[in-house]
């Protein structure tokens, strides 16, 4: 990975529909002959047409070579050193002035990739993108433990899952059985780790216990004998799990293998 990746986020504040001022070589490519609130269901859909137009093909057109990553207007680009990321960085701001938007001030920002092999300091050493905070974390190699810029499960991402178990109101389900709460959950969990799971999936260890934690209220509340004992309702999810580990998806994150073996830091 190069030494400095420079993180983007635009923002369309300043305008109300999109309409852009575009180049003539990218005018006979795109065409918008009405205008779209950015409110309605298929500007997303434009916008990430408009960003095709007034960023992808700008790059390749202004620095070929010069590698980068966008989700709609989410944007990465990679530089090997400073100079050439605060480069870069001044001629995206330029070029979005041009087209009357402009950069979010708090998520555009210069990012150092600190590692093992590259120990100096920096105002920003991590980053987030599409779920995933980068940053140095402890690895695992041949020699032993080492420091890589590598990605795990942001923050934010775990918030806003956390967030989805509790819409789950697992507890109040008691006219239910485990079986179907499964059937219910199991999709959107065994979604989660195969995305965040990649990389340290031990990030993902907090959101899964949490899911028990609600199953265990879920057990208190519908069967009497398992009211105010939580110890008692443990006991009962343990023996599901050692007659059915493979009932809910998030009981058989212990045994993923095949990928990456490190550990968070």
């Amino acid at each position: 990975m190069p030494s400095h990746v420079i993180t983007v986020l635009v923002r369309y504040a300043q305008r109300s529909t999109i309409d852009p001022p575009l180049t003539s070589s990218d005018r006979s490519a795109l065409h918008i002959s009405q205008h779209c609130s950015l409110g309605s269901p298929i500007s997303p859909l434009l916008a990430n047409l408009f960003m095709h137009y007034a960023f992808d093909r700008w790059m390749d057109r202004e620095f070929p070579g010069w590698p980068f990553e966008r989700y709609a207007d989410d944007v990465v680009a990679h530089c090997n050193t400073e100079a050439r990321a605060r480069t870069l960085l001044a001629a995206i701001a330029e070029r979005f002035k041009a087209l009357g938007l402009e950069l979010h001030p708090e998520k555009t920002k210069v990012v150092y990739c600190k590692d093992a092999n590259r120990v100096g300091d920096f105002e920003s050493t991590s980053f987030d993108f599409l779920g995933y905070t980068f940053r140095g974390r402890l690895a695992r190699g041949r020699k032993g433990f080492f420091v890589n810029f590598l990605p795990a499960m942001s923050s934010q991402a775990k918030k806003a899952k956390g967030q989805q178990i509790r819409a789950w109101h697992l507890n109040r389900r008691v006219s239910t059985d485990l079986s179907s709460i499964a059937k219910a959950i199991n999709a959107q969990v065994r979604g989660w780790i195969n995305y965040y799971g990649v990389f340290y999936h031990s990030e993902l260890f907090p959101l899964m216990r949490r899911i028990d934690e609600h199953l265990l209220r879920w057990a208190m509340h519908k069967f009497k004998r398992l009211r105010g004992s939580p110890a008692r309702a443990q006991k009962m999810l343990d023996a599901v799990q050692q007659r059915q580990p493979t009932l809910f998806a998030h009981w058989q994150l212990v045994s993923i293998t095949g990928r990456r073996s490190v550990g968070a830091v």
